[in-house]
């Protein structure tokens, strides 16, 4: 499957292509389990999909979204040598566009009240639209051409395991619609994926 051939000339508004990728994302996801694989799959789908929509997005350098990627928390990821004390955090997983953030520390602490938009999404497991990333409490800037984040949850049934996130270059680059359908994708890759601890809490 080509990026030209993602999103079908006859798709004009958003609520269209949202229910294209969703339906899209379901056949890709089929017959797979492994969160790795399919976060993976996930995040290449939503991210080409999007620069082949240039009605909104594209790859116009002044509204393109420029990353689409996972968090997710440590826990899910092997042991590392140089891991330390278990901590609360996420890991960067499977993403599309520049390097970004390594981690994110998800604890909120006295002198660390706000944790930035990946980590509030996460600790209260609750989707996040953010027109201006810029005026977000504690945001953590990965990169400095990002102006507006859209973060879902991801979940193990009701428990967050990590988040689902898009980067835009423009300011106010998403809305509703956009929240709307890609809260429906981070569904999907939810319930797709087994989540299985594999290092100690």
């Amino acid at each position: 499957m080509h990026s030209d051939e993602l999103v079908p000339p006859e798709i004009k508004t958003k609520r269209e292509f949202w229910t294209h990728v969703a339906t899209q994302l379901e056949h890709l996801l089929t017959g797979q389990r492994n969160w790795v694989t399919n976060t993976s799959s996930a995040s290449s789908l939503i991210y080409h999909s999007l620069q082949a929509f240039p009605r909104y997005f594209g790859t116009d350098e002044n509204k393109a979204v420029n990353w689409v990627g996972v968090y997710v928390h440590s826990k899910y990821f092997p042991p590392s040598s140089d891991d330390g004390p278990p901590e609360n955090r996420l890991l960067l997983g499977p993403f599309c566009g520049k390097p970004a953030c390594m981690l994110i520390n998800a604890t909120i602490t006295p002198t660390r009240p706000n944790p930035g938009v990946c980590a509030d999404g996460f600790i209260h497991a609750k989707s996040l639209l953010v027109p201006d990333v810029e005026q977000y409490p504690g945001h953590i800037a990965c990169s400095a051409l990002t102006k507006s984040e859209i973060v879902c949850p991801l979940f193990n049934g009701t428990t967050p395991v990590g988040v689902l996130d898009l980067d835009c270059l423009a300011l106010g680059g998403f809305d509703q619609e956009d929240l709307s359908g890609l809260e429906r994708c981070a569904t999907l890759i939810s319930q797709a994926c087994d989540w299985k601890t594999l290092s100690t809490d």
